[in-house]
């Protein structure tokens, strides 16, 4: 990576996640008795925003978001700032909080999202994102018609299924660089995309489609799934850290597939510490393998 200090805006939802554990297969009627939960800082945005502050230290992400003007608002800005990411352009207005409750029922998952206020995002003048080399844009469907990005920065967005249908070949036109999953991918692949596009496939691995129809794909590393709540979202921060750094788009999509690779061996939607030495290890043995250039 090159000296220039590493400087990631990211433009995404910041909420809080309530996570419950329940056991339908006890239950005798409609009601489900909660054995464990637990509220936690959660949203793609923030998620993705700490993965770049644990990789390239406090004050190498800025997060641009929406949350509610109340406790709860507060709340959430507090644990945002606690993982050294910027706090200058969270906005705080009247509305609902926004939130996800996430369901653990046995080796079946739910995520029932309340978005909140969270689309209600002041997208600033060029000038203010001229200081990023990368933006990370979690929430396109809001953000990236009025965008506008200096030269010099790329735009990075990351774009879910259920997204594609509120873009337009307007809002597709500004991005450097697509991240999407599988589903994402399904959708997208006939819109006539002429960036790359990094589809990530969980244990599949990660694949880069390029305009030119060339592919180049990434093997999975074969760890144990503690927990894949944000990996995606690991993935994604890691992968404009790397870029913002100055790595190719092939290393950089390398070194942020073990950063997933950590992310899902962990608890919580937010990376945790990261190993440096890990992280290189993971990358060469999948680059020795003959699975990335």
């Amino acid at each position: 990576m090159n000296a220039t200090p590493v400087r990631v805006a990211v433009f995404g939802d910041v909420m809080i996640d309530y996570s419950v554990e329940i056991n339908s297969r006890s239950a005798r009627d409609e009601k489900r008795a909660v054995t464990t939960s637990n509220r936690s800082l959660g949203g793609s945005g923030a998620n993705a925003a700490a993965a770049v502050t644990r990789i390239c230290g406090p004050a190498s992400a800025d997060l641009f978001a929406t949350v509610s003007d109340d406790s709860w608002g507060e709340w959430i800005v507090d644990r945002v700032r606690s993982l050294d990411i910027g706090v200058e352009h969270v906005r705080r207005i009247a509305g609902a909080v926004p939130h996800a409750v996430i369901v653990h029922d046995g080796s079946d998952r739910s995520v029932l999202v309340d978005r909140g206020v969270a689309d209600d995002v002041v997208v600033p003048p060029a000038a203010v994102l001229a200081q990023y080399q990368v933006v990370y844009v979690s929430n396109p469907v809001a953000c990236l018609t009025p965008l506008v990005v200096p030269a010099g920065s790329s735009v990075v967005a990351g774009v879910e299924h259920q997204m594609v249908d509120g873009l337009d070949a307007t809002a597709l036109a500004r991005v450097d660089l697509v991240v999407t999953n599988a589903a994402g991918w399904d959708s997208l692949r006939y819109r006539g995309i002429h960036v790359p596009v990094v589809v990530t496939d969980g244990a599949r691995g990660v694949t880069v489609y390029r305009p030119d129809d060339t592919a180049h794909h990434v093997a999975a590393h074969d760890v144990g799934v503690r927990d894949a709540t944000g990996a995606g979202d690991a993935f994604a921060g890691a992968l404009c850290a790397y870029l913002a750094g100055g790595l190719d788009l092939t290393i950089a999509v390398g070194r942020a597939n073990a950063i997933a690779s950590i992310a899902v061996t962990t608890t919580g939607a937010q990376l945790g510490p990261v190993d440096p030495e890990l992280v290189d290890r993971r990358y060469r043995q999948i680059h020795e393998s003959g699975d990335t250039p």
